[in-house]
């Protein structure tokens, strides 16, 4: 078993804390879309295919503009798509968004996508990195507060990630500071960060040094957070 620096595991697992109640196998088919937010990391896409079998959704958007590594793919939309239609989600049940480079414009731009189909969300399913799950909650409250949104991790487990503890560390110290930072700057709703969370982020930091791009997590196309303030 790989040696963990204390509190990442429970850093990791409040940001990937799921919104509300639906998850995988809840099967209502209550959802107007499933959303993948763009990363380098394809258990999104998979995740969302598995949702989609299981009936939560009639459709999938992909988006992400953001260039795929290597050559095989334009972009993660791209990738994504490929990735769905492996898993047998229809061709017509997938819908593509390319020109997103963050989270705030995953939200926008899929809202949009959405209406140019005349599908006016009521309730969507947004599936996204674990360490997002949080903020996308957050973004997408700020852009379309009347939307009920349902975040759902593209991974159930930190056991599941299979980059190094320190990439570990560098994301979720990111994360906390967008999450702390972010309402003042317009780019969330507001967040309550508990104290504790804050407490062992700061802790973590000392030993953080962010590497930008990852094959797992959100790019360094995102805006940085400024720090995070301590509570008193």
């Amino acid at each position: 078993m790989r040696p963990l620096p204390h509190g990442l595991v429970e850093v990791w697992d409040y940001l990937a804390g799921r919104s509300a109640s639906l998850g995988p196998g809840d099967g209502t088919g209550a959802a107007d879309a499933i959303v993948c937010l763009g990363s380098a990391n394809l258990g999104t896409a998979r995740r969302a295919a598995v949702l989609f079998h299981e009936g939560v959704a009639p459709r999938v958007v992909v988006s992400g503009g953001t260039p795929w590594p290597g050559a095989q793919h334009a972009t993660e939309a791209d990738a994504f798509t490929a990735e769905l239609l492996a898993r047998d989600v229809p061709a017509g049940a997938v819908v593509v968004e390319r020109r997103a480079t963050n989270t705030g414009e995953n939200a926008r731009f899929a809202l949009d996508t959405l209406d140019d189909l005349g599908v006016s969300p009521g309730r969507l399913v947004v599936v996204c990195f674990p360490t997002l799950c949080r903020r996308a909650t957050a973004t997408f409250a700020l852009v379309a507060p009347a939307v009920a949104v349902d975040t759902v991790p593209a991974f159930d487990t930190f056991d599941d990630f299979e980059e190094s503890p320190q990439r570990a560390v560098d994301l979720v110290v990111a994360e906390v500071g967008r999450l702390a930072t972010y309402p003042d700057r317009g780019l969330t709703a507001p967040v309550e960060v508990p104290d504790h969370i804050l407490r062992t982020a700061a802790r973590l930091a000392a030993t953080s040094t962010p590497s930008g791009a990852s094959v797992a997590g959100p790019g360094p196309q995102e805006p940085p957070g400024s720090g995070f303030p301590l509570p008193a």
